[in-house]
């Protein structure tokens, strides 16, 4: 009597749940490192964005200085002529998570607030920390 094998034995079974466990387990870091670097490019590219505002509101108004801006959702925002707050809204940060502080009227620090990546900042001459 002859028997057809069909189907997989349970060590073919166990090999394969064995690979895709392994698989699974380099994956999930890497993705975790591949989304906190998104978090920090995102947050980079935002703070640009408000360091060229900054400088074109200096280069029209140098009596006044740099100015600090603490929601970016105002309509009176001094920069609102040359950033909107659309170009600040991202997957991972909304408008709400930036903010200027203009400690004189030659320095400001732009600041975009999360737990992760953490605190990352930008000055005036383009220095960002926290990356």
């Amino acid at each position: 009597m002859r028997f057809h094998k069909k189907g997989f034995t349970l060590i073919e079974l166990i090999v394969v749940v064995v690979i895709v466990a392994i698989l699974a387990g380099i994956a999930g870091p890497m993705m975790t490192a591949n989304v906190s670097k998104a978090k920090r490019s995102e947050a980079a590219a935002a703070l640009g964005l408000i360091r060229t505002a900054e400088r074109l509101y200096y280069t029209e108004n140098p009596a006044t200085g740099y100015v600090s801006v603490a929601d970016f959702n105002l309509a009176t925002n001094p920069l609102a002529a040359y950033i909107g707050t659309g170009d600040l809204k991202g997957q991972y940060y909304n408008v709400a998570d930036y903010h200027v502080n203009a400690a004189s009227a030659t320095t400001f620090t732009g600041y975009a607030n999360k737990t992760d990546p953490g605190n990352m900042t930008i000055d005036q001459d383009g220095s960002i920390t926290g990356r």
